[in-house]
């Protein structure tokens, strides 16, 4: 099961990316003045925004397989692996997990998961 980022949060990342461009065609274009190393600079960082926010529309955030958890890497490829032997849900919010006959928390945070996409993890989950 594949679960993806939330929309707001990648709605959000995309929003702060077309401020800052635009932002920097206001201050190149219209400002009436041209400072080449803050131009350099707020381009490079233009392109980090866009790529990181293309990464969180491209990238589910994590994958669940029968016996492990896979967090995505959004560029490279890393990605961190969670072994399990069961796996269950804790007040709606959290994940836990079994293995080694501990439970650990899992590093996934509900507000950045799609709503449609927890929901369905939640009732499969709640499946005996």
């Amino acid at each position: 099961m594949t679960v993806r980022f939330s929309r707001q949060w990648v709605w959000s990342w995309t929003g702060f990316a077309v401020l800052w461009t635009a932002f920097l065609i206001y201050r190149t274009h219209f400002a009436g003045h041209f400072d080449s190393t803050v131009f350099y600079v707020q381009l490079i960082t233009t392109g980090i925004f866009w790529i990181v926010c293309l990464g969180y529309w491209r990238k589910p955030y994590f994958t669940i397989t029968p016996k492990t958890l896979v967090i995505s890497g959004s560029y490279f490829p890393i990605k961190r692996i969670f072994p399990f032997r069961k796996l269950r849900m804790e007040n709606e919010t959290r994940l836990i997990a079994e293995s080694k006959g501990d439970w650990k928390y899992l590093p996934i945070q509900k507000w950045m998961c799609n709503g449609d996409d927890w929901n369905a993890l939640s009732e499969r989950l709640s499946r005996p």
